[in-house]
């Protein structure tokens, strides 16, 4: 049997789920093997950091109150745009050569690339966000505290999330989820609640106790992450190929940007054009509909380096057994959370406070992309992580640009209902986009078929 089949393994008739998770756990052997237990320990990490966070914005929301949330959830947005600024596309270019140099035993170079992805990107965030708020406090007579405080949080979830790609190119997939998935929002969380006890919860006191937390997420990353790294890469000399990275970087720099904006820019519109009050109400329905992809995400984590690792070592075939496995698992608790939210939308969006009511045609709007993306798999990864950078690069550019020019048209035009629409069909396009090019360059079918369920 291929790994933990998830989406299949629940109908074999099991007792008990405790009798199947053994039986299952039992039959993990090889790389399969090593794939699925490292899915399931991210796969719930993700889960149980989901639920926290989702408890956390039900709390923050009603603290306080629709205007003050509506300008925390712009200034997260615009600290998580910047964030992929200083980091200049390593982030993915760690997933895309580490694993080439550990399978050609090039141990200096991939010391020689830890050391200059975590000091450039430290340091490019720190500059970034002082340049950021000096301009917004220029250019903007009325200026938000809360956009500057929000500015301030790019550099922390730079170096996490820089920190959090080399773990995982390091194989350390569980740790580095826990870290950011669990460690880091309960963190948040505990302090949160001990000064909305103490004293009147604000935007801006919120973004500075999610900037500590993510500040010392960090630092036990860089711990971590030096404890974790064979002996070899600590004995041999640093070597560096600063040009073959930058190569390699500047198509998936432009890449993670452009990510990065399909992701927030429609809600920094809605912000922009709107108001904070409606923008908390996208957020809450964004914060919802994302719940759905937590399962393709924790999956994402571990495929990533695989498939370049399946490309590199002259193996291109195990990529559409990669690709099975993600969507195998994926698509089932996709569908059937999306079911259940579309159920039970009124009393999901009531716990935020009554007025987030209001949001629902947007959280059912925007259900639509969580489902295409679990269907495609990792399509990205495979365009990728195989050599076509640019590919991606492009595609994605250009699908940020449509999202923001829609987002601005149907925003004006249709309020936050328009913005949703727009998201949702860029979505789509995004990753049938991905899967036919997929399908042409590598043969490889990201989208569910009938042997991708089968048992073998």
């Amino acid at each position: 049997e291929s790994g933990v089949d998830v989406c299949v393994g629940l109908r074999d008739g099991s007792s008990s789920v405790a009798d199947w998770a053994r039986r299952q756990l039992g039959r993990m052997t090889g790389a399969e093997g090593a794939m699925s237990a490292a899915a399931f320990g991210t796969l719930f990490t993700s889960l149980g950091g989901t639920a926290i966070r989702f408890v956390l914005q039900i709390a923050l929301s009603n603290w306080l109150g629709q205007a003050a949330y509506g300008l925390f959830v712009l200034g997260r947005g615009w600290g998580e745009l910047l964030s992929k600024v200083p980091s200049r596309g390593y982030m993915m270019t760690a997933l895309r050569v580490l694993p080439d140099y550990e399978h050609n035993e090039e141990w200096g170079l991939c010391r020689g690339f830890v050391r200059s992805a975590s000091r450039e990107t430290a340091v490019g965030g720190i500059v970034l966000a002082v340049l950021a708020a000096l301009g917004y406090g220029l250019l903007v007579p009325s200026a938000e505290s809360a956009i500057v405080f929000g500015l301030f949080l790019a550099p922390a979830l730079a170096v996490v999330g820089m920190y959090r790609a080399l773990l995982q190119a390091a194989h350390q997939y569980v740790p580095a989820t826990g870290l950011t998935e669990l460690f880091q929002p309960v963190l948040f969380g505990v302090v949160l609640g001990g000064l909305a006890v103490a004293t009147d919860m604000t935007a801006e006191a919120a973004l500075v106790l999610y900037i500590g937390s993510m500040a010392l997420t960090a630092v036990l990353e860089a711990l971590l992450l030096r404890r974790s790294l064979p002996d070899a890469i600590h004995a041999s000399e640093q070597r560096f190929r600063r040009k073959d990275w930058v190569a390699t970087a500047r198509p998936l720099f432009v890449a993670q940007l452009a990510l990065a904006a399909l992701q927030v820019v429609d809600l920094l519109v809605v912000g922009a054009i709107l108001g904070a009050a409606e923008a908390a109400l996208y957020g809450v329905a964004t914060r919802v509909a994302v719940l759905g992809r937590v399962v393709n995400s924790g999956l994402e984590s571990v495929v990533s380096p695989r498939i370049s690792k399946a490309y590199a070592s002259g193996t291109p075939g195990d990529i559409q057994g990669i690709v099975d496995q993600t969507i195998r698992i994926s698509a089932a608790p996709t569908l059937g959370f999306a079911l259940l939210v579309a159920l039970a939308a009124d009393p999901v969006l009531s716990l935020f406070g009554a007025e987030y009511v209001d949001a629902r045609s947007v959280l059912l709007i925007l259900l639509v992309g969580n489902v295409t993306n679990a269907l495609t798999g990792p399509s990205g990864f495979v365009i990728s992580m195989t050599g076509s950078e640019w590919t991606y690069a492009a595609v994605m550019g250009a699908h940020a640009v449509g999202l923001t020019v829609l987002s601005f048209w149907l925003g004006w035009t249709h309020g936050i209902v328009g913005v949703a629409i727009g998201r949702s069909l860029i979505n789509v396009s995004w990753n049938m986009t991905l899967v036919v090019l997929a399908r042409r360059r590598l043969d490889v079918r990201c989208y569910p078929r009938r042997t991708t369920f089968s048992r073998t």
